[in-house]
């Protein structure tokens, strides 16, 4: 008797075995570079397309890969200097994270690494369905308010 939580079961198999080589094929990209782990790009581009420095909780909710101790990462990043901290205008005892130049350049660098992946991906989907269906299908998993802030234009 067929299983009809088959496609189902394989499908979430597919998504998340296709997040985690894809995460897998960057961070080796990023190591063969020398550059350090994706999760500093992540948070570079969200300080560079911040219309303000964040404050570290704002960080946190927008972030796409979770990081459970964002302080001790925005601590090395901060030691790196491709961020830095100030105080918070509003707020005299809270703090502001903003990407440096620095942080700016390590990000164009990290890119090179990230978007071969991406294009890769991308060719494969090509090959079997219109990626634009495949987007928009995965899309409707995802509340609007999240969806807003990742909208590339």
């Amino acid at each position: 008797m067929p299983n009809p939580e088959k496609p189902i079961i394989n499908l979430w198999i597919a998504l998340s075995l296709a997040q985690q080589s894809m995460t897998n094929q960057i961070e080796e990209r990023l190591k063969h570079a020398a550059l350090p782990p994706l999760v500093w790009f992540e948070v570079l581009f969200e300080l560079e397309h911040a219309p303000e420095c964040l404050r570290p909780f704002e960080l946190q909710k927008v972030l796409l890969f979770k990081q459970h101790n964002l302080s001790r990462l925005l601590a090395r990043m901060i030691d790196a200097k491709v961020i830095q901290e100030g105080d918070a205008p509003a707020d005299g005892r809270g703090k502001t994270v903003c990407a440096t130049e620095e942080g700016r350049k390590m990000s164009r660098r990290m890119w090179h690494c990230y978007s071969p992946v991406l294009h890769s991906m991308h060719a494969q989907i090509s090959e079997h369905v219109d990626p634009e269906q495949v987007t928009n299908a995965l899309r409707s998993l995802v509340s609007q308010k999240i969806l807003d802030h990742f909208e590339v234009e």
